[in-house]
Formats: C-alpha cells, sequence, structure tokens
C-alpha cells in the first residue's frame, strides 16, 4: 500500500471488511450498517468517525511517496528513479504514460495530483519563484486568480524583483491584486539577512511537512460543497465511549426507532410505543414523549424555556456543552444530559423487546448511573493547586538592556501586527518599534517581531541584551538549534544569525503581564498604515503603560503552585 497502486477490487474488499466489523456483520449474519460508509469515513470535523477509506489511505501514502522523491534527493532510489525516467527524451514523448516503467513509478504517477494539490513554495533569500505562475500562495498561482493582459515581459517577473528589505514595489506590476491577497503575501515568512533558498513545503500542516491526515483528506474532497456538521464536540464528552456513539448515530438521524426503520424501508408501524400517541421519531422518543418529559421534568430542566423547542442537533449539542453543576452532587449537566437519552433509549428497548412497562422513576435510573460514572470511572485526578502570583516588568542586569517583543492577529490567521521596546537596566525608554505585518498568524507575528526587535538592536549597536517573549514556543525555537519548521524556516534562520551576531544575549520567557508595553505595540502595529514605525520616546497611548512598568507596578496572575517565577516570569 505504501509504494504501490493496489487494484480497485482489494481497496474495496479492505472496505468492506471494516464496515463489517464497524456494524456487526459477517458473511452469515449480515446486520443494517445505519450511517453510510462515504459519512462514517469523514473526518470528526466533518460529522464522521475519521476511519480512513483504503483507496483514499493508499493514494496518500502514494502522495508521500512523491513528496520523499523531491525532498530526499540525495537518496539512492531517488537517484535510480531520475536517472531512469527523468530523462529529457522520456519527457519530450507525448504519451510518457505509456512507455514501460516500474510498479513504483506507475504508483508514483497515481499520487501526483494529491501531492500537486498540498505543495507550495515557500520563499527563500533572493526568491527565483515566479510571481504569476507558481504556486506559492495559499490561493494557488497568482495568475489563476487575477484577470486582464499582462505587459510584455511581465509573466517571468520573479519574487525578488519586487521585494526588498524595505517591502514591496507593488508598482512593477500591472494588475491590482485583491487587498486579502496583498495582505497575505506581505506577512509571508521570507529571509533578509541569512542565505535561504526557495523550498517546496506541505501547505496543509503548520510545521510545512507532509503527513498523511492532511493527504488523505485531499485524496477524499469532494468536488462539489456537502453539508456536514462538525462532531469533535461528541468524542470530547466526558462520558462513556458508548454513549458518545450513540449521540454522534443520533445526529445522523440513525438509530432504530420505528420512524427511522420505516425510511429505510422496513414495514413497521411506527407510533411511539410507550405513549402510542405519535411517530417515534428520534426527537419524540428522546424528549417530547410524555414519558420523556416526565424524566427531563424530574432531571431539573424546568427553568429551561427553549429545552423543548429546539431541533434534534441543536439540542444534543447546546445540552451537551452546558458545564453547569446541577443537583446537591455536583455533577455537570452535559453528563447528566447524556446518560439521560442513553438510559431513555435503553429504557425504551427493554419495553420493545422484553415487555417491560414504562418506568416512571426513570431519572432514578439516570442519576444512579451518572453518580456512579463521576465517582467511579471518570479520572479525578486533581489539577495542580493554583496561587496568585504578582507579577511585574523587571529591570535587566547592570550594563545590559531588555528588548520585549510580541507579534499579535486579529484571528489566527488574521491581520497581524508586531511591536518591541528596548529599555535600559534602569527602565529608561531607548527605542520602540511597531510593524504592519499583513494577514498571518500568531506564531509567526512573533517571529516578525523578534526579527525586527533584533535588527533595531543590532543598529543601536547592544552588546549585552536580554529578550524577554511572552511566547514559550518562540522561546524553545530560539534555544533549540535542533527545532526546525519548513513553513517559518527563513524567520527563524534569520532570528538565529542575528543572536549569533550581539556579544552577550539571553533569550527567555515572561508572562503577558510583564509584556505590557510591547502587547500595545503590536496591537498598534496591527491597525496601522505604515509599514514600520520607530518611536524614540514614549506616545502619549503608551505613556501610562511604561510608567507603570518604569515604577515597578505589579499585576496579579493565577498561577501554578510549582510555576518557578523569576525575573517577572
Amino acid at each position: 500500500m505504501q509504494s504501490i497502486h493496489l487494484p480497485s477490487r482489494l481497496l474495496d474488499n479492505l472496505d468492506r471488511l471494516n464496515r463489517n466489523f464497524l456494524w456487526g456483520s459477517s458473511d452469515l449474519k449480515r446486520k443494517m450498517h445505519w450511517v453510510g460508509w462515504s459519512k462514517v469515513t469523514r473526518p470528526k470535523t466533518e460529522g464522521g468517525l475519521g476511519i480512513q477509506t483504503a483507496k483514499g489511505r493508499n493514494l496518500a501514502y502514494l502522495a508521500k511517496l512523491n513528496w520523499r522523491f523531491h525532498s530526499e534527493k540525495d537518496a539512492l532510489w531517488v537517484q535510480v528513479l531520475r536517472k531512469k525516467y527523468m530523462t529529457h527524451r522520456r519527457q519530450a514523448s507525448p504519451n510518457e504514460s505509456s512507455l514501460p516503467s516500474s510498479r513504483t513509478w506507475k504508483a508514483m504517477r497515481k499520487g501526483l495530483d494529491i501531492f500537486a494539490k498540498g505543495t507550495r513554495w515557500s520563499l527563500g533569500r533572493d526568491s527565483n519563484i515566479n510571481f504569476w505562475f507558481d504556486n506559492w500562495t495559499s490561493n494557488g498561482p497568482l495568475r489563476a486568480i487575477v484577470q486582464g493582459p499582462l505587459t510584455r515581459g511581465e509573466e517571468d517577473i520573479k519574487v525578488k524583483d519586487l521585494v526588498s528589505d524595505l517591502g514591496w514595489d507593488w508598482g512593477k506590476i500591472s494588475i491590482t491584486l485583491p487587498s486579502q491577497i496583498v495582505m497575505e503575501i506581505r506577512a509571508m515568512p521570507r529571509s533578509c539577512i541569512a542565505s535561504t533558498e526557495d523550498r517546496m513545503i506541505w501547505a496543509a500542516t503548520s510545521n510545512g511537512r507532509l503527513n498523511l491526515s492532511s493527504a488523505y483528506l485531499l485524496s477524499i474532497q469532494q468536488p462539489e460543497p456537502h453539508h456536514y456538521f462538525n462532531g469533535t464536540w461528541v468524542w470530547k464528552l466526558n462520558v462513556l465511549p458508548r454513549v458518545q456513539f450513540f449521540i454522534w448515530m443520533c445526529l445522523h438521524n440513525s438509530i432504530a426507532t420505528r420512524e427511522c426503520l420505516a425510511t429505510r424501508g422496513i414495514p413497521v408501524n411506527t407510533s411511539c410505543p410507550i405513549c402510542h400517541q405519535e411517530s417515534e421519531t428520534i426527537i419524540h422518543l428522546l424528549r417530547d414523549c410524555s414519558f420523556a418529559v416526565n424524566c427531563w421534568h424530574n432531571l431539573g430542566v424546568n427553568s429551561r424555556a427553549d429545552f423543548f423547542s429546539m431541533n434534534l442537533q441543536d439540542w444534543l449539542k447546546i445540552n451537551c456543552k452546558v458545564n453547569i453543576k446541577s443537583g446537591s452532587m455536583g455533577i455537570p449537566w452535559n453528563v447528566i444530559f447524556a446518560f439521560g437519552v442513553w438510559t431513555i433509549w435503553q429504557h425504551r428497548n427493554r419495553v420493545v423487546f422484553q415487555n417491560h412497562g414504562p418506568n416512571y422513576d426513570i431519572h432514578v435510573e439516570v442519576i444512579h448511573r451518572t453518580t456512579e460514572f463521576v465517582f467511579c470511572a471518570q479520572d479525578n485526578s486533581h489539577k495542580s493547586p493554583r496561587v496568585e502570583r504578582s507579577i511585574r516588568w523587571e529591570r535587566p542586569y547592570c550594563n545590559w538592556f531588555k528588548l520585549n517583543i510580541d507579534g499579535s492577529a486579529l484571528g489566527n490567521p488574521g491581520t497581524a501586527g508586531g511591536g518591541g521596546i528596548l529599555r535600559s537596566d534602569s527602565g529608561v525608554w531607548i527605542q520602540a518599534f511597531s510593524r504592519s505585518i499583513g494577514k498571518t498568524t500568531s506564531f509567526l507575528a512573533e517571529l516578525w517581531a523578534l526579527r525586527d526587535g533584533l535588527i533595531m538592536c543590532l543598529n543601536l549597536r547592544i552588546s549585552a541584551l536580554e529578550v524577554e517573549i511572552d511566547a514559550q514556543a518562540i522561546v524553545e525555537l530560539m534555544n533549540n538549534d535542533n527545532t526546525s519548521n519548513a513553513n517559518n524556516s527563513s524567520l527563524v534562520a534569520d532570528c538565529r544569525l542575528l543572536i549569533s551576531q550581539v556579544p552577550q544575549i539571553k533569550v527567555s520567557h515572561c508572562y503577558r503581564e510583564a509584556n505590557a508595553c510591547a502587547d500595545a505595540l503590536s496591537r498598534i502595529g496591527s491597525l496601522q498604515d505604515s509599514d514600520m514605525l520607530y518611536y524614540d520616546s514614549p506616545p502619549s497611548n503608551l505613556l501610562e503603560v511604561y510608567l507603570a512598568d518604569l515604577y515597578g507596578l505589579f499585576h496579579f496572575r493565577c498561577c501554578p503552585d510549582s510555576a518557578v517565577v523569576a525575573s517577572g516570569s
């Protein structure tokens, strides 16, 4: 499966085995498959179970084989395939696919479409990527997005022809790009100091490397939009897995009520087996039947005016997300509710199949089951105790300077800004900056701000510097040379090179309360029109925050008791 394109019949047989296992079917005893296989194999974010089809998995593996072929250029197997199948004569053939080739090469051709969909270029320094026709933005090649003729020679323009250390020169192109695309391009990671090359990345992952899950999603992508619901909340419920599965089937309108059986062509009396008054739909059985109404009232829903008026999906979702403690035992309502619908369903089956009469004290069974689960089966390990600590901006060592930086995005991704402030060992304002970055994630905004701050310090010839960042991931990235991320590698390379040029430097984490000035500057940056602004003195809208740091005013924050807080961090 990992290097060969398997026959369709074999893949279908694998799927059939998985379907039968899920629903308990076999060749000797067939059972109803309540939810269609196309829905079951959707991701949990689209209402499925996240089970992968054999065909989709096979294509994902073949896409990964293409990824390895392009990223492991020095590997022996790659060199052999290149020498054998990527000759000029073979590529010039009008019908290359009909030429003799190995099973591995044929398999790679099958996975090429998914590989092409999932990859794009990441900008290096002096990028040779074609601005119009190469795939280097999240929207694909720019020429496929914009309409209108290009001027002579413009189709050959490279990214390096438009960008410099000062920013982008949009006057060199004849077509005005949409503002959202301009915002994205402005924020794209690019190197302006380190010598980095253009590199291919996997666009669907945050680290730029292909993983099978994202490749699989591309392999099952529907050509037309379908209406799915996000079902991830079901699997986060703190209840038994069988209860989670039952709620998931209810969301698909796929439990064996009489109405559901009738819609599947089974001749059955659709009246409710308990009240014998209305058709037994899922919402009737679990909520609107007089028996269920009595149960819910006894469980304390009298004050919920909308409880009996919502549709099935909203009713299940909203109640399963209500985490308010209920009753004298302090059990969360979402746990009581989940066990309530499950117990009502089991009681209905006892009435139908075991000839039991309706038990109007069913709420007692719900409470007993819920209590037993919460106090016996649930993980009640105590979280580490939290204490309130006093946090403030701390001055750096004697004769050192401190750089606080921050990056933020209004959304993730969203309109982003970066900012930083350099102060002396007495807390005196030296210089600060704010940058308008464009549209990106808060993580990349932090890297943009760090690079700008380090450049500012080097221009001021700072030789002893303490850098504080409120993003722990950035601190770890700077202090660990082995950590790499293909998507942000150009920014990381620049930051590491700049850090190496400061004679004495320390990069550490601080809490947000000790980073208030940089946080305010980053928010200013996200709203400003200019790409970059420098401040030799505190602006009026930042003066109060700066003075609070200067005078050592404390802020209070709840922290884990085991946390070690030093130098404001």
